[in-house]
């Protein structure tokens, strides 16, 4: 099953809820910790394997910045030294027996050739009369001289057990002191890793340099004490280019929130953000991030900035659409100096629509299925009964529908309605997030239409939304067989669920084609009314409730109290009703509290009302 975020942090502002696509769109991603230790750098991580040629084993002589300075894949172990403070000693060559007994193969980039490789099975199920303490491989000195910082890649297998760790360490003394950066401290216990780092070290132009690989042990029990094993191999080492700025991420939204359409009262500044990094040896001045709107029209810069060597910053520019009509933004990093990996630093464009009436988050074509089926909670499977978008009002505007879309797969007795609601940013508790609906259209049966049509629910009363105010669209779930439309993914949460009948709210970031129609026009294509003007009171009701209706042409009538879960628990049926104003009251005294449905049905027309019973 796949699960999605339900909030419980309702004072925290809904700009920085985390949020989960259909595969858990944020997936937890951990860097290894510096060891106190500023000027080592763990940069990268599940890098693709280095694929370039190992010009020997150690050329030792200067090479061209970002180029590489020295290389081995283990072939040759005359230019590696092993050491240990206790029992126990990184071998070159292959894993034992003992090893790929518990966990397989050794999985490096090309160990047919050799790699370095700890062995602590031999202390897990042996009887040594001692743990072992420290291990290590390091190479020979090398000399990097003129180079300021270099950049370590290598491959490794790992499995982890209790208090082992492992380290990458570099001394620009000859050994007598190291920089250290731990790796892998967040492998859990019993589990294998096998992928590609890479580690950016300060070497301020020494002439003896030396890498070591250490595996370290704090336990005193021997039987306890190890992990599984440590295999290193394929290791480069380069030094930095001169000039090289690296887009780290990239980001627009207008006030948090992402849109696709947006009617032109409603228009905001987008602003359009990008992380950088100076992953060169020399700083980087005049850096900016420049926005190119629809191929010259406009063209919008943020503050030029320099970025010290190894540095972080953050480019942000902005710019305001005037106009009904489609807005391509093209972005761009540029600055002073020649960018030599110029390869790292593109930023896609970006699209949206200003538009008269429809407000959306969904980029339409092609459309996907949402994923509405197989969800969970801590394990427990949730019924999601509607979808939709959440947006902010920036100037006083009247909502008359929601325009949706249902996907293939929809059956024809697929029943919809929706519901407008206003966040409320004070609840205590999960259902009050969104507290009650403040507006209700009528309900929407598929019938014969086709399932690629864009349709419009009109609320049956136009509602006034208030400046400063986050509103949402919700598309609800009343029958049938329901797929609905999804038309790509954004990055800020605003695409809501609503599981077990809104006690239970989660988002996603598969956008739904679910849309705020503010077109005074806006109304339903598909049947026309036979009963209008619904009125259900008192509401809520204990004993009795009333439903009052008006029939525009006589004709039979049925009336329907449906419960959360669908089923029918009460029911009247009325022959040859007379046009005008009619009226039919149901005892309600024996049924549950709790939030019901009363459907008015007539030809194949419906009209739904809300019912609470106290």
């Amino acid at each position: 099953m796949v699960g999605f975020i339900i909030y419980s942090n309702l004072h925290k502002m809904r700009k920085q809820f985390i949020f989960l696509s259909s595969f858990l769109f944020l997936a937890s991603v951990t860097f290894a910790q510096n060891v106190n230790v500023p000027k080592a750098k763990l940069i990268e991580k599940n890098l693709t394997p280095y694929t370039g040629e190992i010009k020997g084993n150690n050329a030792n002589s200067q090479k061209a910045l970002g180029q590489e300075l020295w290389a081995s894949d283990f072939s040759d172990p005359s230019v590696w030294t092993t050491g240990t403070s206790g029992q126990g000693t990184f071998e070159i060559g292959t894993a034992p027996a003992s090893f790929t007994q518990y966990f397989g193969a050794v999985q490096t980039q090309t160990p047919s050739n050799g790699y370095a490789f700890f062995n602590g099975v031999q202390y897990l199920v042996g009887t040594p009369s001692a743990a072992p303490q420290n291990t290590w491989v390091q190479t020979e000195a090398i000399d990097y001289t003129d180079e300021s910082y270099i950049e370590i890649t290598f491959s490794q297998s790992y499995v982890a057990f209790n208090t082992d760790q492992t380290f990458v360490e570099f001394s620009k003394d000859n050994g007598l002191s190291w920089e250290t950066i731990e790796v892998n401290s967040e492998v859990l216990v019993n589990t294998k890793v096998s992928n590609s780092l890479s580690l950016i070290f300060e070497t301020e132009n020494t002439t003896e340099g030396i890498l070591r690989f250490r595996w370290e042990n704090t336990s005193t029990s021997p039987q306890y004490g190890s992990g599984y094993g440590w295999a290193i191999d394929d290791v480069f080492i380069r030094g930095l280019a001169d000039y090289e700025l690296v887009s780290t991420y990239n980001f627009h939204h207008v006030v948090g929130y992402q849109y696709s359409r947006t009617p032109l009262t409603q228009v905001q500044p987008v602003v359009f953000r990008a992380g950088v990094k100076n992953q060169g040896s020399s700083d980087l001045t005049d850096v900016k991030l420049v926005l190119d709107i629809n191929s010259g029209d406009a063209t919008e810069t943020s503050p030029a900035v320099t970025i010290a060597s190894q540095q972080v910053d953050t480019l942000e520019a902005s710019f305001t659409p005037t106009a009904v009509g489609q807005y391509n933004v093209a972005r761009a990093l540029e600055m002073a100096e020649t960018d030599d990996n110029p390869s790292n630093n593109d930023i896609p464009s970006v699209s949206f629509e200003v538009t008269d009436f429809i407000y959306s988050i969904d980029k339409g074509t092609n459309f996907t299925d949402y994923p509405l089926t197989s969800l969970s909670i801590g394990g427990n499977p949730v019924n999601i009964d509607g979808v939709g978008m959440s947006f902010d009002i920036f100037q006083n505007q009247t909502i008359y529908g929601v325009d949706f879309r249902f996907y293939t797969g929809t059956s024809s007795d697929a029943e919809v309605y929706a519901e407008l609601y206003k966040i409320n940013p004070d609840a205590a508790e999960l259902p009050q997030f969104w507290g009650a609906p403040i507006a209700e259209t009528d309900m929407f049966t598929l019938g014969t239409q086709s399932v690629t049509n864009i349709y419009t629910l009109a609320f049956t009363q136009p509602t006034q939304l208030v400046a400063g105010e986050t509103y949402l669209v919700l598309l609800r779930f009343a029958g049938g067989t329901i797929k609905i439309a999804a038309g790509g993914t954004i990055e800020t949460a605003q695409s809501w669920l609503s599981g077990d009948h809104a006690n239970r709210w989660g988002t996603f970031n598969t956008a739904p084609v679910v849309r705020a129609n503010f077109n005074p026009e806006a109304g339903i294509a598909n049947n026309s009314k036979v009963v209008t003007e619904v009125n259900v009171f008192p509401n809520p009701a204990k004993t009795t409730a009333t439903v009052e209706f008006n029939v525009v042409n006589s004709s039979n009538v049925s009336i329907e109290v449906v419960d959360v879960t669908g089923k029918v628990v009460a029911t009247k049926s009325l022959n040859n009703v007379a046009t005008g104003a009619n009226s039919v009251e149901f005892n309600v005294s024996s049924l549950a509290s709790g939030v019901y449905t009363v459907a008015i049905k007539s030809n194949d027309s419906k009209v739904t009302r809300k019912l609470t019973i106290q």
